[in-house]
């Protein structure tokens, strides 16, 4: 659309929307105009569209992440060596003797909604694990 204000007074709207639709940038006319009509950011219907998407993908997201913690809710040697290559690689966590278990947890509404303000965003589906049980050898003398 700001391609379109920007050139329409050179060559005019109508022929930079042919040639857009003829390099497969498909828009009509009436998309252009009514867009141009508004002078501002999408329409109500639109934001709401976006955040109905928004939110089945989070929530698609979070069901995906819980299935994989589901199906590997103990995390052995193996695992916790491959989690931690790329980015922790001086991490000797995988050699701990005993095994990463993840547990889903009940945070009550009034606590998730302090943990997210913490966040400064606004609240998304989510859900707390806990992971216990790490072993911390001292490497002091």
């Amino acid at each position: 659309m700001d391609y379109i204000a920007t050139y329409k007074d050179r060559f005019g709207v109508e022929p930079i929307v042919e040639v857009l639709n003829e390099h497969g940038i498909t828009i009509a006319l009436s998309t252009y105009y009514e867009h141009a009509a508004r002078s501002f950011g999408p329409t109500a219907a639109e934001l709401e569209d976006a955040y109905a998407a928004n939110e089945v993908k989070a929530h698609a997201l979070l069901g995906g992440a819980m299935s994989v913690f589901h199906d590997h809710c103990l995390l052995g040697s193996d695992e916790i060596l491959d989690a931690t290559t790329n980015d922790l690689s001086d991490s000797d966590l995988h050699l701990q003797p005993e095994r990463v278990r993840l547990t889903p947890v009940q945070v009550s509404l009034h606590d998730m909604s302090e943990l997210w303000s913490g966040f400064a965003t606004g609240y998304r589906v989510s859900q707390a694990y806990e992971a216990c049980v790490v072993l911390i050898d001292s490497t002091r003398d």
